[in-house]
């Protein structure tokens, strides 16, 4: 694969991860607290602790892919 087309896909997955970052905010916002103060099925953490840990996980993963894109 040649570097424009490395740029141009990793460019894409940057755009994928940007938009589905912005649906994930619209839903999470959109939760009630009531909703937010309820247990993960099967964990012992609470949605928005949950939120929380998935939140630093793709902030890491946007930047990792967008130093690779330069």
């Amino acid at each position: 694969m040649s570097v424009q087309a490395k740029s141009a896909f990793v460019s894409a997955v940057i755009a994928d991860i940007e938009e589905n970052r912005r649906k994930f905010e619209a839903f999470c916002y959109a939760l009630s607290e009531a909703q937010l103060a309820r247990p993960v099925p099967g964990s012992t953490w609470l949605v928005r602790d949950f939120i929380a840990h998935l939140d630093t996980l793709d902030t890491a993963l946007l930047n990792w892919f967008e130093a690779a894109a330069h």
